[in-house]
């Protein structure tokens, strides 16, 4: 489902930014829509966001990337579009998915999940289910 121009005019108002920048943001990012057709978000999937934030959880992320650099690499790339980015969130999810899931953009206007904190969701799982 798309979002109506009401929507769109509503955030605008409510970020208080001119509606032709959430306008340009709905159809830069998702296309204008942040479902597939099967109802799951729209998602891209990072490697090199993958990278960083398995380092942070003190995971070094250099085994997987020698192994799997499609899923895990310091450069980005590897993206499959459309509802192939699960599958490659899947594998993402077996090295560890509370970073695998920060690595992924979603929804309409591709937001980062590492930015679950900011967002003022109790956890990258929260932020996800929601």
């Amino acid at each position: 489902k798309h979002l109506a121009l009401a929507d769109l005019e509503r955030a605008a108002c409510t970020l208080d930014v001119p509606l032709a920048c959430i306008r340009a943001v709905n159809e830069v990012e998702s296309r204008g829509a942040g479902f597939l057709t099967d109802g799951r978000p729209v998602i891209l999937f990072e490697r090199h966001v993958f990278w960083k934030r398995l380092q942070a959880r003190g995971i070094d992320p250099a085994p997987f990337a020698a192994r799997q650099p499609d899923i895990v690499s310091r450069t980005r790339g590897g993206y499959r579009g459309g509802a192939a980015e699960y599958t490659r969130l899947a594998a993402a999810e077996s090295i560890d998915a509370g970073a695998a899931w920060e690595s992924a953009s979603w929804g309409s206007f591709q937001v980062m999940g590492y930015h679950w904190e900011r967002l003022g969701y109790a956890g990258i799982d929260e932020f996800v289910a929601c």
